[in-house]
């Protein structure tokens, strides 16, 4: 028989690694999501419809939702399935029964936080270089990890990291996972950070789209 015994560390690793793809799918589809819309005068014409600034939000948010659940928790969860049929035993159920709850609840942060931060971007800016340039820098993905770096090598402070919200996400992930997070602060303090973030880019998208600026 085959024996697998792949613990919430192997999805975990799993799940984070689809990132770059959450990222790239991102910046493709939700750059211009609401810039187009406020460049050819279209939000006149959602809004002349019984359609409430939420119902736009979250019709705009639905769009970027797709692919992470494609690219990331899709794929995660069929691979806990497999995992479970290379060895379904209790002993290991009771391990990661809850791997899927876990997985399930990042995905939605990630969601809400990279989802709410495009269209934040893309409700201020024109241009969809200049909108994914700024999502990159906010989110803390890439080369902005090496300013953080340079920050936590010089003050030797790991709540550098509470300004990427990259990090805060891995920092909670590996919490939910019931892994040691990998920087020396409170999972909490990340996942309060992500919370404002989303809450900070919900109320600059309601600004951005408020009705002064769809009368006709």
């Amino acid at each position: 028989a085959i024996s697998f015994d792949a613990g919430p560390e192997f999805y975990w690793t799993a799940a984070v690694g689809q990132m770059i793809w959450v990222v790239i799918f991102t910046i493709m589809v939700g750059a211009d999501l609401i810039a187009a819309d406020r460049r050819h005068k279209a939000l006149q014409l959602y809004f002349s419809k019984p359609i409430t600034a939420n119902d736009y939000i979250f019709g705009k948010l639905g769009v970027i939702a797709v692919f992470p659940l494609l690219v990331m928790w899709v794929p995660s969860m069929l691979l806990w399935l497999f995992g479970l049929m290379l060895e379904p035993s209790l002993v290991y159920l009771r391990e990661i029964w809850f791997v899927p709850v876990a997985l399930t609840a990042w995905t939605a942060l990630v969601i809400g936080v990279t989802g709410m931060l495009m269209l934040a971007m893309s409700a201020i800016g024109q241009r969809a270089v200049f909108i994914s340039v700024s999502w990159v820098i906010f989110f803390g993905w890439g080369p902005f990890q090496l300013v953080i770096l340079l920050l936590e090598g010089i003050t030797g402070n790991p709540h550098w990291r509470l300004i990427s919200l990259e990090s805060c996400l891995k920092q909670v992930g590996n919490w939910w996972f019931g892994l040691e997070p990998p920087w020396d602060f409170h999972p909490a303090l990340a996942l309060f950070m992500l919370v404002g973030a989303v809450v900070a880019c919900y109320a600059l998208v309601r600004w951005k789209i408020k009705p002064v600026e769809v009368v006709l």
